[in-house]
């Protein structure tokens, strides 16, 4: 099991389980997306600029690495639109029914969750094939100025999100499945 792989059996701390959904929603919202939305471009475009500065030839893991950031820019800001503007809102009307309303059925929350955690498995898979690539990469140090900060800041990156997934999968996916199960049972 490494960094990139969740620990089997975690379970939610018991802060997180205290506090209501909707608070762990606007910390994940306002923590999480927010700093990659921000991080994620910004190191992407220094990736390009170094790329286009040195040129195919002389750094071609720039190029690849130029590639593998705007898969992971974009897999993750469709990830956060998700959570955001589609699963937020359900756990905050499940909360507060009179302030928010929702039309999702339980089996299409149910769908959603697993949906999500399938983008989690497959971030955490290009998480491990930008690691793999920054290790490969690592010989640009001398080549390339300002290489050791852009190494940090994209390290950096990928922790914050693996950060982020743990804590979903430990105490946001069981907490919508769990909804989800409790809305079932009211439906019967």
């Amino acid at each position: 099991m490494n960094a990139l792989t969740p620990e089997p059996g975690l379970v939610c701390e018991p802060d997180w389980l205290a506090r209501p959904l909707s608070a762990l929603a606007t910390h994940i919202a306002g923590v999480y997306h927010e700093h990659t939305r921000e991080q994620l471009p910004r190191v992407w475009f220094r990736v390009t600029e170094l790329a286009n500065q040195h040129g195919y030839a002389r750094v071609p893991q720039l190029w690849d690495l130029s590639r593998l950031l705007a898969e992971l820019r974009d897999l993750a800001e469709t990830h956060a639109w998700t959570e955001d503007d589609l699963l937020f809102p359900v756990l905050v009307a499940h909360e507060h029914p009179a302030v928010l309303t929702t039309t999702l059925t339980p089996d299409a929350l149910v769908r959603l969750v697993e949906s999500l955690g399938a983008e989690h498995i497959s971030i955490r898979r290009l998480l491990g094939r930008l690691s793999a690539h920054m290790e490969a990469a690592d010989a640009l140090s001398s080549d390339v100025p300002g290489w050791p900060e852009l190494r940090t800041d994209i390290l950096g990156i990928r922790d914050h999100l693996l950060e982020e997934l743990d804590l979903e999968d430990r105490c946001l996916l069981p907490r919508a499945r769990d909804i989800a199960a409790l809305q079932r049972t009211m439906i019967r």
